[in-house]
């Protein structure tokens, strides 16, 4: 049960902090709302310079805290991204002993022409280059090949 309640509820300031954000825009904006739809609950005049600069300043502070929370979703995007990076950085895993035995073996000039030949086929036929082209093998001496 814990596990569906911190689902629901996390825990991380971040979170909360984009949620009382949002409550703040949707009050703005209902205040601005308000004010401009239904003055009187307000206590304002219709047509005032008082309702004006209601409608103005609440619709102004829905925009800076709409703003604010754009920045914030990416700036913590971005932030927890770094930190994933740091870890894995950190992780030393079985993938690294792997890549140091592919580095020591030298790779022969004929699996280094297949692969730039795989690399210029998908980079001008795209994805399924395997299903747009035909390939021809072509085997033999010179003369016979020339024929």
């Amino acid at each position: 049960m814990k596990r569906y309640t911190s689902f629901l509820f996390p825990k991380s300031s971040e979170f909360w902090f984009l949620i009382i954000l949002l409550l703040l825009l949707a009050c703005a904006l209902a205040l601005g709302f308000m004010a401009w739809q239904q003055p009187e609950r307000l206590g304002l005049v219709a047509e005032s310079a008082s309702r004006q600069s209601w409608i103005s300043s609440s619709f102004t502070a829905a925009a800076i805290l709409a703003l604010l929370t754009l920045s914030s979703v990416f700036v913590l995007h971005k932030a927890g991204s770094r930190m994933f990076d740091d870890v894995l950085d950190e992780t030393d895993g079985d993938d690294i002993a792997r890549a140091a035995d592919e580095k020591k073996s030298p790779a022969s000039p004929a699996a280094l022409m297949v692969k730039a030949i795989r690399h210029h086929l998908h980079s001008r036929y795209g994805l399924f280059w395997r299903r747009k082209v035909r390939l021809l093998l072509v085997v033999g001496d010179d003369a016979a090949r020339e024929a």
